[in-house]
């Protein structure tokens, strides 16, 4: 086998997808292993009955996997339901909240603000190769540079919040913000969704700037759905997989 393939690929969920297809792009030889009888993970199943959707797809990926670039300029922002233990659910769109008082409105919305811009200071990260662990290149200096400045760019006191907050816990950051209730409950399911942490878990605060960056495609900490089902993004033909 290893003398036929270049690379193998445990899982043809989205992201193992994801992979594949960049590296079969790049004229490697990739063999992707499925126990399952179709692709996409649960993107592409249709009797799980959660809507996931497709996270981190930035247009640099969109175009380097050839994905239909239509469904995704048509993507349409996603309103999340929050449940407290009385009364109404609360109507999320982004930093956007209706259902609550005027003053909640105004420190969520401010809150979700200052994360986003936060977060799009980090989200350079994101297509960035890892620095080398001896001497760095240039071109690693100069990525490490242009991310230094922006967040330099944030200004000092939001530059510091950061530097607090980034390796904490989305529990102590909301407790300190918002306190409980179901809008913290929101942001604390965005921080530990898909992962084996609870609220209280060490690095969070992290995630949740990861998943806003994610969205920042669209619209700063806004959540989008891609026209279709989620399973569409699964069903072109992808030259990777055998």
């Amino acid at each position: 086998m290893s003398g036929r393939y270049d690379a193998l690929i445990i899982g043809a969920g989205h992201n193992g997808l994801v992979a594949a297809a960049v590296l079969a792009r790049k004229g490697k030889q990739v063999l992707v292993l499925e126990a399952r009888d179709h692709l996409g993970g649960m993107l592409g199943d249709g009797s799980f009955r959660v809507a996931h959707l497709p996270f981190a797809l930035r247009p640099e990926i969109a175009r380097a996997l050839q994905l239909d670039q239509k469904r995704l300029h048509g993507a349409k922002p996603v309103e999340t339901l929050a449940f407290g233990s009385d009364g109404p659910p609360l109507r999320i769109t982004g930093g956007q909240v209706t259902g609550t008082d005027a003053i909640t409105e105004h420190d969520y919305a401010t809150l979700h603000a200052r994360l986003g811009r936060q977060a799009q200071a980090l989200g350079m990260m994101m297509l960035q190769t890892p620095p080398s662990l001896g001497k760095a290149s240039l071109g690693e200096m100069t990525a490490l540079a242009r991310m230094a400045l922006k967040m330099r760019m944030l200004g000092k006191t939001e530059m510091r919040d950061l530097l607090r907050i980034i390796l904490s816990n989305v529990w102590d950051l909301l407790g300190d913000e918002t306190g409980d209730g179901p809008l913290a409950g929101t942001l604390a399911m965005e921080a530990t969704l898909g992962g084996a942490m609870g609220p209280r878990s060490p690095g969070t605060v992290l995630t949740l700037l990861y998943r806003m960056t994610s969205y920042s495609t669209h619209g700063q900490g806004l959540r989008v759905m891609p026209e279709g089902p989620p399973s569409g993004m699964t069903r072109k033909p992808w030259p990777c997989v055998e």
